[in-house]
């Protein structure tokens, strides 16, 4: 979260971020590693050195406001200003984007012509094909089929 805050105020950010991750504490890991080798006195003083002047880091960056010296607490709401309303556009967007998805995919009501034979007599009925109508339909072609058997008789 943080390291996109940064990004957005500085380009510079995302090629630090792995240039010091990737290529810095490795090194910095691995010249402990081998100091711990030719001297273990002076791998232990290295190592206490390095654990001391991040947790100084970690406490200034969090305690003492050295967060808000690389970017002011003005520009973080603002930018999370112009975020939230970034956000909400996307989402109205998106919403109304699935509404007409759904609106497209929705069945179109027609009417269709269907012919029910019987013996004696032809029956026509116009029935609505649709998800809403379909039993409906179904209901009105059952009817006519038994006044048309009704008549024949």
């Amino acid at each position: 979260c943080l390291l996109g805050l940064y990004a957005s105020f500085w380009r510079a950010v995302p090629l630090i971020y792995i240039l010091v991750m990737f290529l810095g504490v490795p090194a910095i890991a691995l010249g402990i590693s081998v100091l711990f080798g030719a001297s273990l006195a002076a791998g232990i003083v290295l190592l206490a050195a390095v654990l001391m002047l991040l947790a100084g880091i970690i406490v200034w960056w969090n305690y003492f406001g050295g967060c808000y010296r690389v970017v002011s607490l003005e520009q973080r709401q603002q930018r999370l200003l112009e975020l939230q309303a970034e956000a909400e556009a996307a989402d109205g967007a998106a919403q109304q984007q699935k509404a007409e998805d759904e609106a497209a995919t929705e069945p179109a009501e027609e009417e269709v012509e269907v012919k029910v034979v019987t013996e004696p007599a032809e029956v026509e009925a116009k029935v609505e094909v649709g998800a809403k109508a379909e039993v409906e339909a179904k209901a009105e072609v059952e009817a006519k089929t038994e006044d048309a058997v009704e008549v024949s008789l």
